[in-house]
């Protein structure tokens, strides 16, 4: 019976997966699916329990919202497993869509390495380490290092190539662990709010591995591992079903790829107008950031709109407002409008932009006479 519930579970937090990877109409079902249990814990939030909790899409995997779906799912899963009777006969199909989830997961992180962990943007450089989040100092450290960055989604497209393979899942199942697990250790230690989804992923990869338990215990023991036995309808179903997926995976990853939104006002800026701001960078997919006196930084999203010139920003989830920057010479700009429920007037004055950086330019020394620890 455990072993039924666990299973239900699982497949309750994978769903609407595998349906969301059909182009156009899973986008759709994924996000109003997200959507539906976000509205239930709000109706039920404002009726019975009064929590702080912003009916927003903040970006955050660790809302009150995604506790209420993982508990609901939960309590969900007791009468379906009750009612499941031939739930063996359809385990092979539960592993399986388990396994799948996994891999596109681990497909899904490995691929968009590069672009998750780009160089730290030159406001972070600029930023005092102590004003640093812990998940900020996270994608400074990571982004430091295109080759470790690059190893770390090797391991993890490598893990789910490995589960895509059926005779050798149980080896993708342990790298999927050792992966995952680090994932989900570093978002503990660095309060990355994905730390719910990286603990599903954990558990998934345990599942997996505990679906071929015999023969894992018998190679922990030393013992004599018999080789692995699959029906051979069944394995062609499976790997026909592996491969489509696959395929799936690649195609929407080169089709909806990382889309660059240039502005012409990308750079560092330095505000001359006295006040609260000292820096200003437009940064890649039309991102702003503004530095404050004390080396803060605070995060805009940047939306064009007409006439020329005119953006609509916003901080957080609060409601966006307007600025218009006019160019006054090849180096100066002028900015107008309100900037976190503030008019402004600033001028700024382009940066050099051959500012060099000790993260940046160090590079790497075989030998190395004394310790370079600034």
């Amino acid at each position: 019976m455990l072993k039924r519930y666990v299973g239900t579970y699982f497949l309750l937090l994978c769903f609407p997966f595998p349906l969301t990877l059909i182009p156009y109409i899973g986008n759709y079902l994924d996000e109003h699916y997200s959507d539906l249990w976000i509205s239930i814990f709000h109706a039920l939030n404002d009726r019975l329990w009064h929590f702080t909790s912003r009916a927003e899409v903040t970006g955050s995997g660790d809302a009150l919202d995604n506790y209420f779906t993982f508990a609901a799912l939960a309590l969900l899963a007791i009468p379906i497993a009750l009612a499941w009777k031939n739930f063996d006969r359809a385990k092979p199909w539960v592993d399986a869509i388990i396994k799948w989830f996994l891999a596109f997961m681990l497909f899904s992180y490995g691929f968009s390495k590069l672009n998750q962990f780009p160089s730290p943007h030159i406001l972070r450089l600029y930023e005092p380490v102590g004003q640093t989040s812990p998940m900020g100092l996270l994608w400074t450290f990571m982004g430091a290092s295109r080759a470790y960055t690059f190893f770390a989604g090797v391991m993890e497209v490598s893990a789910g190539v490995l589960l895509l393979i059926p005779r050798v899942q149980t080896l993708g199942a342990a790298l999927t662990l050792g992966v995952m697990g680090n994932v989900f250790l570093l978002n503990m230690c660095y309060d990355v709010p994905v730390k719910l989804f990286s603990f599903q992923l954990v558990l998934f990869a345990l599942w997996t591995l505990a679906t071929d338990g015999e023969r894992v215990v018998n190679f922990v023991k030393g013992h004599a591992v018999a080789a692995l036995k699959m029906e051979r309808p069944w394995f062609k179903a499976q790997l026909a079903a592996t491969a489509l997926m696959a395929t799936v995976i690649v195609t929407n990853y080169f089709r909806y790829g990382d889309i660059k939104n240039d502005t012409p006002y990308q750079g560092t800026w330095d505000v001359e107008t006295p006040g609260h701001w000292q820096r200003m960078v437009f940064y890649r997919k039309a991102i702003m950031m503004l530095q404050n006196k004390n080396g803060g930084l605070d995060r805009f999203l940047v939306t064009p709109k007409e006439p020329k010139g005119t953006y609509d920003i916003q901080y957080g989830v609060d409601k966006p407002s307007t600025i218009k920057f006019e160019t006054v010479d090849a180096t100066h700009l002028k900015i107008t409008g309100d900037i976190k429920g503030e008019p402004v007037e600033l001028t700024l004055a382009k940066e050099p932009g051959d500012v060099k950086f000790p993260l940046m330019t160090r590079g790497f020394h075989w030998v190395n006479e004394t310790p370079y620890s600034n």
